[in-house]
């Protein structure tokens, strides 16, 4: 090498070869190349030059191994080849072949290695699968390459469990049996193919339209999973509920459930698409089940309910609160007749003590009445020093929180924790950004001796009564850094409340069948029942700041005393008022009332609590007290404002359609969606535009700044109040077409953008359920 150039200082040398690749077996890391086809070679680039010049044919080395002259004929094979050009898109999640770039960089064979996860997607990341992976095998069958895989995923029919055995590439040798669920529902079965001619990826549909259009029932999903096993027969060596390490445990054991919930598209805020949770069964006969929001927080999605750790069974979302930390879902009873499911007994409910404002005929003058006229002798006896009564508070119950401890491979058990329930009360939390769903306008149960921090949800059990007193609900919280989950009790009543909504739905013919694609389902966003509030988010204040903003001397202090009274007579201290802390944007409040407001009166109730700010605006506009005003939800709210004392007539907030109505549009890669209803309230902003939910990586919509949170309030100089007025803009709109919109963001600043259109990769579609049944489809516009 020397003689022939003196400026030369090094060789060639073989670092490694490629598992199943040509040199494997006949090259060895060390060997020296000297020569290549008969030139000396000592440099990358005439390597690579002379290698290029004889693909698919052969090509002869000179190497020295172990001091000895050797010559080798190898086959150079095609790098273009070896390198993937076809993409499939099932459930979600991208697929190729494993390039020959993965294969040298783990040396793992490049032939017949699998099929290598780009991307997981929303199928195969519920089975815990990550960039990275190589599916080997699907249900027994090897998948060595993605022709072999699509043929096989192709005949697998929606929703039906199939086993993976896959591995990763950091560890090729280390596999594991996974069980993925197959979805052709959200999101399309596709091929794409590089076109060299055109340089675009050529994408053909691999699921019939009859085959889109016909999803198995719900059914016949149950039956194909039950392993030939008939619905209507199940056997009782099949399954066992926990039997439980006490009483507490074995009361609740049949009226516990495990739900696991996943969202297709991030919305409302959402960080996260897969939850799981502790469910309580509500109504055996319906099929209802409630949870908190941070299990269900929308109605788009799929639902899986899991009884006795044996047997799961898909559910529809039926009712989601738009004001407090609850939903209900549905399943269908017939599918666990043999299971003896129990549904959860509550305690006992005392109706709360009302306050009135009445006007003495006599001489005109205000004066409280009560509904209990029990009330003013409580008072009296607690005033008493030294009086028993005095300590004979609903607080500081000794309860249990009995919950499902969840692991989807290592099932389920039975956990609980004892403490005592030391008060009801207002917790604050920080404002979320980006907006999304926040508890407020609840009195929330603390237990004494279960931190709020236990990462466990579950219910709440009198410990004498083996009787429910509440759901311990998961809270998310944001931080400084990220965000939590913290956990409380939301009372009873706010529980029977909901499942009460749930059954007038059923009622009034909304979803009195079986929740699926065949039979109907789930309720949607037009609904006939009415769920009406004031507009406001209250917060208490104590007496003694009621007093410094002037409220002592007005009305004899009538509103002040009432406080004390109803304190006293519940003994839930402190004694408070409450306050307009928030309204929520578009609502008559806004308009009416202000932030700071003591909320005294709604229709001359005195609002001591939150249930009693509640109950007195549904009562009178909904239920059997309705007033002059009730026809179109007018209230009369006696507030405190700067000194004074008023009366205003507020319409208020319809909120039926707030969390239902859940339709998507796909537009340049954003999610859009109507204006969340946490944003309303959270920010003030108006119920119009059109929302920005979410974008993907590498999208027109990141390219061109339509950032989320913001709202698109025109296009091309035409107002778009909602997603049909921006569709109606939009979908004549050709490929490569620049379209100018005007975006307002959440604190108000309004701006222009222009975005081009992308058709070809980033169509323009609509996710809906336009009958309300739970029969979401995905659209093309």
């Amino acid at each position: 090498v020397r003689l022939n150039d003196r400026t030369e200082h090094g060789m060639l040398v073989v670092s490694g070869t490629l598992p199943g690749g040509p040199a494997f077996g006949r090259l060895n890391p060390g060997d020296i190349v000297v020569r290549v086809n008969g030139a000396l070679t000592t440099r990358f680039v005439p390597l690579e030059d002379m290698l290029d010049k004889k693909v698919n044919s052969e090509c002869k080395l000179q190497i020295v191994r172990n001091e000895k002259l050797m010559e080798i004929s190898l086959r150079v094979d095609d790098l273009h080849r070896i390198t993937p050009k076809t993409l499939l898109e099932v459930g979600g999640g991208i697929f190729n072949d494993l390039s020959y770039h993965q294969a040298r960089n783990h040396n793992i064979p490049l032939n017949g290695a699998g099929v290598f996860v780009a991307k997981a997607g929303y199928m195969m990341a519920q089975a815990g699968l990550v960039t990275g992976t190589i599916i080997r095998g699907v249900d027994g069958q090897p998948t060595p390459d993605l022709n072999t895989f699509q043929e096989i995923m192709a005949k697998i029919p929606h929703a039906k469990k199939v086993a993976l055995r896959v591995s990763h590439v950091i560890n090729p040798r280390q596999e594991a049996i996974v069980i993925a669920q197959m979805d052709k529902k959200w999101f399309p079965m596709m091929r794409l193919d590089r076109n060299d001619r055109t340089g675009k990826w050529d994408s053909a549909h691999l699921l019939k339209d009859s085959d889109a259009k016909r999803l198995p029932s719900e059914a016949e999903v149950v039956q194909m999973n039950a392993s030939g096993q008939p619905l209507s027969t199940i056997d009782a060596d099949s399954w066992s509920y926990d039997p439980g390490k006490n009483d507490v445990e074995r009361s609740v054991s049949r009226s516990l459930v495990a739900v696991r919930f996943a969202m297709p598209f991030l919305k409302d805020g959402l960080e996260t698409r897969y939850y799981h949770g502790t469910g309580l069964v509500c109504d055996v006969e319906n099929g209802l089940v409630v949870l908190d929001r941070n299990t269900i927080p929308t109605a788009i999605g799929d639902v899986y309910i899991n009884f006795a750790g044996s047997v799961e069974i898909p559910a529809k979302v039926l009712f989601v609160h738009p004001v407090h930390n609850v939903s209900v879902i549905k399943y269908d009873p017939k599918h666990v007749k043999g299971l003896m499911v129990k549904a959860a007994e509550f305690e006992a409910i005392k109706e709360e003590s009302q306050a009135r404002v009445v006007r003495r005929a006599e001489d005109n003058k205000r004066e409280l009445a009560f509904s209990d006229s029990n009330v003013i002798k409580n008072v009296t006896k607690m005033r008493k020093m030294g009086n028993p009564e005095n300590n004979k508070s609903e607080d500081n119950k000794k309860v249990w929180v009995v919950g499902l401890s969840q692991d989807s491979r290592s099932g389920q058990r039975m956990v609980s924790r004892t403490g005592r329930v030391e008060n009801h009360g207002q917790v604050m939390f920080q404002l979320p950004s980006p907006p999304r769903y926040q508890e407020q306008n609840v009195e929330l149960l603390h237990v004494n001796g279960v931190p709020s921090s236990q990462a466990q949800d579950g219910v709440l059990v009198d410990d004498k009564s083996h009787k429910i007193l509440g759901y311990w609900a998961s809270f998310w919280v944001q931080m400084q850094r990220g965000h939590t989950q913290v956990f409380y009790g939301i009372p009873a009543y706010t529980i029977q409340d909901a499942v009460d909504k749930a059954r007038q739905k059923l009622q009034k013919g909304e979803d009195s069948t079986l929740p699926s694609a065949a039979e109907g389902g789930k309720a949607g966003a037009q609904s006939s029942l009415s769920i009406r509030a004031l507009g406001v988010e209250l917060e208490k204040i104590s007496l003694a700041t009621a007093k410094e903003l002037g409220v002592l001397g007005v009305a004899n202090d009538l509103w002040l005393k009432s406080a004390i009274y109803l304190a006293m007579s519940k003994q839930t201290f402190p004694p408070s008022v409450f306050a307009v802390r928030r309204r929520w944007g578009g609502t008559d409040a806004s308009k009416k009332l202000k932030d700071g407001d003591l909320l005294m009166a709604v229709n001359d109730e005195i609002v001591h609590s939150f249930r009693a700010a509640e109950s007195s605006v549904e009562r009178y506009t909904s239920g059997a007290e309705r007033g002059e005003g009730a026809a179109n939800g007018t209230v009369k709210c006696t507030i405190f404002r700067d000194g004074k004392e008023h009366d205003i007539e507020v319409k208020t907030a319809d909120l039926s359609n707030s969390t239902m109505d859940d339709d998507i549009v796909l537009f340049g890669g954003a999610s859009l969606q109507k204006p969340p209803f946490a944003a309303c309230h959270q920010y003030g902003i108006p119920m119009e535009g059109v929302y920005v939910a979410n974008f993907m990586k590498g999208s027109p919509a990141e390219r061109y700044r339509l950032l989320p949170t913001s709202r698109i309030v025109e296009v091309d100089g035409k107002p778009t109040r909602d997603l049909d007025a921006f569709l109606s803009c939009v979908k004549d709109k050709a490929d490569g077409t620049s379209i100018r919109m005007k975006i307002v963001t959440l604190q108000g600043h309004k701006r222009m953008i222009t975005l081009k259109m992308d058709s070809y990769y980033w169509p323009t579609e609509r996710i809906h359920d336009s009958e309300r049944k739970g029969d979401w489809v995905r659209e093309r516009i």
